[in-house]
Formats: structure tokens, sequence, C-alpha cells
């Protein structure tokens, strides 16, 4: 849930993040409710984070998605 509040996103919104959303310092989001196009700069605790799941993408199933790893506190 670090990944929802620090972005102030929905979980279902969450839920379809993988690396390609990552581009030049940015996460890029299209809100599933709203269809509004969000870019939200990667700084502070969330390039932390973000960061941190990409870095266990490595123990996940082979799978992309960012919420696997992102949704849960450490």
């Amino acid at each position: 849930m670090d990944l929802a509040y620090l972005t102030g996103q929905r979980p279902a919104d969450l839920l379809k993040f993988n690396r390609s959303d990552i581009q030049d310092g940015t996460l890029l989001i299209t809100q599933n409710k709203t269809g509004k196009k969000l870019h939200i700069n990667i700084v502070g605790e969330l390039g932390t984070l973000i960061e941190r799941i990409i870095g266990r993408q490595h123990n996940v199933m082979g799978g992309d998605a960012m919420c696997r790893m992102g949704m849960a506190s450490d």
C-alpha cells in the first residue's frame, strides 16, 4: 500500500503498473475510473520505493507488474 499512499492512486490503478510506465523520472498513469492521464514525478520516498520494487522483481515469478511488489508494505 506504500505505492498507493505515495502516488495518491486507487489500488485498482496500481494493478497495471509496470516498468514501461516509468519514463524520464516520471510515472505515467491513466486512471481506470476517470480516464485521466497523470504524470507523477518520482522523487523522495517514492523514488526510494520504486528502486526497492524494481530490485525485488528478480525474486518474483518472472512478471513485470510492479503491483506484485509495490502493494505490500515492508
